[in-house]
């Protein structure tokens, strides 16, 4: 169908791939850039008259734009007016989300407690660090949360330009960081420090709801055993029910990231040693995963992998770090009792990798983060960053380009998220 519209228009698919392969490559020139910016036209192809691109009509010049990758429809906004309020259309954004090639998640590394100006993302599409500052959301916005698709959730204090809303230090801003476009989500009913925060997105009403428990209360300071619910299409919360006053008190303590799935979030809570608890998105209710973790388990991290759970860590005796391998959740479906279920080892780190990250400690002090295939290692000092790809036959490890953020100045712990870098997703306000 794509192929019979565009030759209805009058150029053939092949042309159309050329158009698409020579304008990524301008757009990755800088200097040809420039004087794009002030010209506001496209460089001729050589001698090549009957591809004059200002002869081609103006749905087909969205229609090459939109097969180009992220990085260079974000170069693509610079070039003049009418191509920056065309890329930012619903319907361009509709368009490319339907013909722009599915990349890989980007890394998206920040300072954990100020995200606007130390924030970059490695894109290993073209194996390149790219910088992403976010200095376009309010600036009392600084603290990384969590991810999902395309969206940062970010705390900070917050009080309306109105004031009709009483002043919070943790209201969550929602942005997009390469559309540059966010939004402060309404206050929540139940105002709360140190709280658990799980993201649900629907891709198909291109929407999302953000799940809040537990945590130590604004106004009183005692544990807040409730868990608060925001939906993006009424863009209001509620509360969903209790959180068991044993699992508030852990998890204010440590947790680590929530991760959806099976449509349940999952969460390990008392690093020392760590259990699984799950919250049941139609049940409404908590609960701990009593799955026996594998011995001599330390430190631990869950990530999701083709709709099922893996968990990494370190195993240790007498505390001192014997290897650090992946387990994978075997046993059954969603459905299955939890008898039923066990972790099953699917790789270890290769030793060589695990010495690099320890040089002589005795302690791995490693941090995880991915999703489905990629996963990422690293430490707080952001020195050097690991990749895994589950993909391969045999697992792959490298390590990735110098971080821009680890340049021997900054002296900051990071935060890693991954993020799916799109135009088209839930509907921001502000820009």
């Amino acid at each position: 169908m794509q192929g019979c519209v565009i030759c209805k228009k009058g150029i053939s698919s092949d042309n159309l791939q050329c158009w698409t392969r020579w304008i990524q490559m301008v757009m990755d020139d800088g200097g040809v850039l420039d004087r794009m910016k002030k010209s506001e036209t496209l460089p001729r192809e050589g001698n090549r008259k009957d591809s004059d691109w200002d002869k081609l009509p103006d749905d087909l010049h969205s229609h090459i734009l939109a097969h180009l990758p992220i990085p260079s429809i974000i170069r693509s906004r610079a070039v003049c007016r009418g191509w920056g309020c065309m890329i930012l259309s619903q319907e361009f954004k509709r368009l490319h989300e339907t013909l722009s090639p599915k990349g890989k998640p980007w890394l998206f590394v920040c300072s954990s407690y100020d995200c606007r100006e130390n924030s970059c993302a490695y894109d290993p599409n073209f194996n390149v660090w790219r910088i992403l500052p976010l200095t376009f959301i309010p600036v009392s916005m600084r603290f990384p949360l969590i991810a999902a698709g395309g969206l940062l959730f970010i705390k900070g204090a917050y009080q309306d330009s109105s004031k009709q809303s009483k002043y919070s230090l943790s209201r969550l801003t929602v942005c997009n960081p390469i559309t540059k476009m966010w939004t402060v989500l309404p206050p929540m009913i139940r105002t709360r420090l140190n709280f658990l925060i799980g993201i649900i997105e629907d891709s198909i009403q291109n929407s999302f709801k953000v799940i809040i428990a537990g945590g130590i209360s604004e106004s009183g300071g005692d544990y807040e055993c409730t868990t608060e619910l925001y939906d993006s299409i009424t863009n209001s919360w509620s509360i969903t029910g209790p959180m068991p006053r044993e699992y508030t008190v852990q998890t204010t303590v440590w947790a680590s990231k929530t991760v959806y799935c099976k449509r349940k979030l999952f969460c390990l809570i008392s690093a020392k040693p760590s259990k699984i608890i799950s919250y049941d998105i139609e049940k409404k209710i908590w609960e701990e995963v009593k799955i026996p973790q594998p011995e001599g388990l330390f430190s631990s991290f869950l990530v999701q992998r083709r709709g099922n759970l893996l968990l990494i860590g370190d195993v240790r005796y007498q505390n001192v770090c014997q290897r650090v391998a992946i387990w994978e959740l075997k046993g059954g479906d969603a459905q299955s009792s939890i008898e039923k279920l066990y972790w099953s080892e699917l790789v270890q780190i290769p030793s060589c990798y695990v010495q690099r990250f320890c040089k002589g400690a005795k302690d791995f002090n490693v941090k995880c983060v991915g999703n489905d295939d990629m996963l990422y290692f690293f430490k707080d000092s952001h020195s050097e960053i690991l990749l895994c790809d589950l993909s391969c036959s045999p697992t792959t490890w490298s390590w990735l380009p110098h971080c821009p953020l680890s340049n021997g100045l900054l002296k900051f712990s990071v935060r890693a998220l991954l993020v799916e870098p799109t135009l088209y997703g839930a509907t921001l306000t502000k820009k």
